[in-house]
């Protein structure tokens, strides 16, 4: 338990501004990439729910299916509904692997 005045953190903190227009623009982890990042997210808390992977196996399971579903810098609404497809697919064609 802390004492009162203390804050918690340990060592250095430093905070930067980012620049979200430059993320959005330039990936990895672009506006595509979000909607891979979702779909595999949904797979891998529904397998975790249901008993089919560990708690630790969800960020392997997002991670994994995000280093195979392609980046797109300008998608458009027909890129967002194939990356989600694509990713579900994906995530849920590897479960077995955890």
């Amino acid at each position: 338990r802390l004492k009162s005045g203390e804050s918690g953190i340990k060592g250095d903190t430093t905070y930067e501004k980012v620049d979200v227009n430059d993320i959005l623009e330039n990936g990895p982890s672009g506006i595509d990439y979000g909607k891979a990042l979702n779909a595999a997210n949904e797979i891998a808390v529904a397998a975790f729910l249901k008993g089919e992977i560990r708690f630790v196996d969800m960020p392997k399971l997002i991670a994994k299916t995000m280093e195979k579903i392609p980046f797109i810098t300008r998608p458009s609404y027909d890129d967002y509904v194939s990356t989600n497809i694509e990713a579900r697919k994906y995530a849920s064609s590897i479960l077995t692997e955890f």
